[in-house]
């Protein structure tokens, strides 16, 4: 029913312009029943010549409505409220009498106050109203006109009743119209205030809880910082215990001067993965042979160093204390020492090593080799050649009731250079294709740097890793080691 009186309102349009839109086209309709009736009433008692007056006011209030379902709003509210005094001063010169039709003007004055927007308007409206009522009242008094014919003068006293009616029924209609849009006004008012109320209730209660939830975060905020700082410190006190496990792991290595004593033509690629390394090397002269292995442990960083102490204590004991110089013992004796010492048996633990191990016999010119798992790679007249290691590592888990492990012989009587190395060159990832560098393309790099000397060869081996690093851009997977001697 609230859209009754609203034909093809424009999209947008606002509250307080809807209620005048909907009261211009109640006022156009009322005034057109109130003519259609007199219309009808006058065409009855064949009054034809006084009907065609209300058949025009008739018509003339339809084009008002009819621009306001145009939505020609404004223009509708000028023709109806400008031209009624008009129209009503002309109905009046039909009768030139007292028909009381100017009681109409209050109502249209109210009409003009509640329509209009524009105080410029409404002030316009009230002059052009009460002009007109002015002038229907004079000429009446004076009597400055005279009927249209005798029959006016017949329906004079009837139309005099009837506009007296017709005008308090407007003017009641109107006010109802005006107290129901002020209840209905009143009431969305109250819908606000209760909403709004509910709202600033939910806002409260938000903002309650909202710094509720600021005070817990501000507390594990605290405790994040708390715990920071102490991870801060636990990390600045391993750091610390790590770099001086370095240190430790540093001084079991062969030192330099050592090395070039036993290995004048000699270097030695070593780049751990992390701070400390589960790779090392050996060197050791016993009994006129020298004793060089490089020994990849299980895992890298912290565990791998505790594995590469035990591996070199064991390797100190067997070769420098006992006396061990023949390869497949050494390595069959220290597989022992890392299963007993690990309690393999009974706990399970498949920790070990793979190592390359060569005994150098300068005085006989025979290199003894063995292996467990990893190869060894040697340069005789340019020709490169490759022994494997037995296929089964040092600790770990043992199916078979004795491990033993092979010796290899080498005369070298030609000039050899010979390469011990762990897997974590060849396995490195990178490249164009993020492909392992692979055991066969280390080989021919080995193969094309033999005969330079062997600083730059550790040279050339560095940038090669670090190309096919970038290329891949791969982190290094594991540590890294290769040693390369000529004799």
């Amino acid at each position: 029913m609230k859209n009754l009186f609203l034909w093809n309102i424009a999209p947008n349009t606002s509250a307080s312009d809807t209620r005048r839109i909907k009261l211009l086209n109640i006022s156009c309709l009322v005034a057109m029943g109130i003519n259609l009736i007199d219309f009808i009433v006058l065409a009855v008692n064949n009054a034809w010549t006084l009907s065609l007056g209300n058949l025009c006011s008739i018509i003339y209030f339809a084009v008002p409505l009819l621009l306001s379902i145009r939505r020609k709003y404004l223009l509708s509210q000028i023709i109806f409220i400008f031209s009624a005094p008009l129209n009503f001063f002309l109905i009046y010169l039909l009768y030139a009498r007292n028909m009381g039709i100017h009681l109409y003007m209050f109502t249209l004055a109210i009409l003009a106050i509640f329509i209009f927007k524009k105080k410029t308007l409404i002030y316009l409206a009230l002059v052009w109203i009460g002009a007109f009522f002015f002038v229907i009242t004079i000429s009446t008094k004076y009597q400055w006109f005279t009927p249209l014919s005798p029959m006016a003068l017949t329906w004079a006293n009837f139309f005099w009743w009837n506009n007296l009616i017709g005008s308090i029924i407007t003017t009641m209609v109107f006010a109802s119209i005006f107290r129901m849009e002020t209840f209905n006004y009143e009431r969305r008012m109250q819908q606000q205030n209760r909403q709004l109320a509910e709202q600033r209730e939910e806002i409260q209660q938000s903002f309650e809880e909202l710094k509720s939830t600021q005070e817990f975060l501000e507390q594990k905020q605290k405790e994040i910082i708390n715990k920071n700082i102490r991870i801060e410190r636990l990390y600045e006190d391993l750091s610390d215990s790590i770099d001086y496990a370095q240190n430790i792991q540093q001084a079991i290595l062969p030192n330099a001067e050592q090395i070039a004593q036993l290995l004048p033509d000699h270097f030695v690629f070593f780049k751990p993965r992390d701070v400390v390394s589960g790779d090392f090397y050996y060197l050791e002269e016993v009994k006129g042979k020298i004793i060089l292995a490089v020994i990849d442990c299980t895992g890298h960083g912290v565990p791998g160093a505790f594995m590469s102490l035990i591996g070199n204590d064991l390797l100190t004991e067997i070769v420098k204390n006992q006396q061990i110089t023949q390869a497949h013992q050494i390595l069959e004796r220290l597989h022992l020492g890392v299963s007993q010492l690990l309690r393999q048996k009974e706990t399970q633990n498949h920790d070990g090593m793979d190592m390359a191990l060569v005994v150098i016999d300068r005085q006989n010119q025979v290199l003894e080799f063995a292996g467990a798992k990893n190869p060894l790679v040697y340069i005789q007249d340019k020709h490169l050649n490759v022994i494997k290691g037995d296929k089964v590592p040092i600790g770990g888990e043992q199916r078979e009731s004795i491990r033993s492990f092979t010796s290899h012989y080498i005369s070298l009587a030609h000039p050899t250079t010979l390469y011990l190395f762990s897997d974590g060159f060849q396995d490195q990832f990178g490249g164009p294709h993020n492909k392992k560098f692979s055991p066969g393309r280390l080989r021919n790099l080995l193969l094309e740097i033999h005969s330079k000397p062997l600083v730059t060869q550790q040279l050339l081996l560095a940038q090669a890793f670090q190309e096919w690093q970038a290329q891949g851009q791969e982190e290094q997977i594991d540590d890294v080691l290769l040693i390369g001697v000529q004799l």
